[in-house]
């Protein structure tokens, strides 16, 4: 079987004036997961980034930091993040809404939409597409990491437990910052084996924002 890494970007700003870049603390903890890896012997055959500059800024902090080499991120674009900025206008369109976990939940159903904006549905297809070309690229006895999103780790969660579709988005706000989620996978199966592991991480640079 071949191990599928997938790690949450590190924190980083949503919006002005520096959206999608990570924060100082972002990059610490992308820092941090890359001693680790390097301290502890781990090694990857392969590394994969989504397209977003906190998944690709995070690698590279991970690599520099490591100590060792590790290969060079490919950009895959079916790995990025659900599209929150569209969510959150579609939700200001409507008017009324302040939570934005109840936001999702609304678009995760299909009751908030907007011309333009990818569907809950569409988005899983997508990162299902993501991962399938990961993992059929890699094949068999392969020890890869990934930098994505919560939203595409809750996704990969879906896809190896088989839970429904309101636990996926519930998952998705407990992924914690530069956490490894582990998967291993063989044609056909795939397993679930850690969720959400920080033991890189002191506690006072653990976040879930």
């Amino acid at each position: 079987m071949s191990e599928l890494h997938l790690i949450r970007h590190g924190q980083c700003h949503y919006g002005p004036p520096a959206p999608d870049t990570l924060t100082e603390l972002g990059a610490l903890q992308a820092r941090h997961l890359g001693r680790w890896l390097g301290d502890g012997g781990h090694r990857f055959d392969a590394v994969y980034s989504g397209p977003a500059r906190r998944h690709r800024d995070t690698a590279h902090h991970m690599r520099e930091s490591a100590g060792v080499p590790l290969p060079a991120p490919a950009v895959i674009a079916e790995l990025d993040e659900y599209p929150g900025h569209g969510i959150f206008a579609a939700a200001a369109a409507a008017g009324g809404e302040r939570s934005f976990e109840r936001m999702v939940q609304r678009w995760r159903t299909g009751e908030l939409a907007a011309d333009g904006l990818e569907s809950f549905a569409a988005f899983v297809a997508r990162v299902r597409r993501g991962l399938g070309h990961v993992m059929a690229a890699e094949g068999r006895g392969r020890r890869i990491a990934v930098v994505t999103s919560a939203g595409p780790v809750s996704v990969a969660l879906q896809l190896a437990l088989g839970i429904d579709d309101e636990t996926t988005v519930r998952l998705h706000w407990v992924v914690a910052n530069a956490s490894i989620t582990e998967l291993r996978y063989r044609p056909g199966e795939v397993t679930l084996t850690a969720f959400n592991a920080v033991p890189h991480l002191p506690r006072a640079l653990f976040t879930l924002r």
